[in-house]
């Protein structure tokens, strides 16, 4: 199965400059607590809304005037949107994470899948428990 059938294809974004308290309101609006970052429609980052809260609330940044990129995580995983689901969560089990970034044949931001869009796969059941394991146990030595 390829993954734009899986994928959440509405993806709200924002640029690197934007000040995290927008991007926590634009989460707090949209019920999501991710948010790609982009910079003319390309992926450049990530951020979360745990992003925010341990890497800004935590060291009592000014919410007012700090930028996502100081907070974000960037070089994220992007894959295409004909991308095989099993390939990807292959991936996120590899690289521990949760979510990815599809992006279409210009290398723009098409959507996003994350290990919840996995298990409603109705293919492989047992896909998304095993991300799931991959994703929550300690990384290897």
């Amino acid at each position: 199965m390829q993954l734009s059938s899986l994928m959440t294809k509405e993806v709200r974004t924002v640029s690197p400059d934007t000040l995290i308290q927008k991007a926590a309101e634009q989460m707090a609006i949209l019920g999501i607590g991710v948010l790609p970052v982009a910079e003319r429609g390309r992926p450049v980052g990530i951020v979360t809304d745990r992003d925010i809260a341990i890497r800004a609330v935590a060291r009592n940044y000014d919410i007012a005037k700090t930028k996502v990129k100081d907070v974000m995580t960037s070089g994220v995983l992007s894959v295409p949107a004909a991308a095989n689901v099993q390939d990807v969560a292959r991936l996120m089990k590899e690289r521990q994470i949760r979510r990815v970034i599809v992006v279409d044949e210009a290398g723009l931001i098409d959507g996003i899948v994350s290990l919840g869009d996995l298990a409603l796969d109705k293919e492989d059941q047992g896909l998304s428990s095993e991300v799931l394991q991959g994703v929550s146990s300690p990384p290897s030595a």
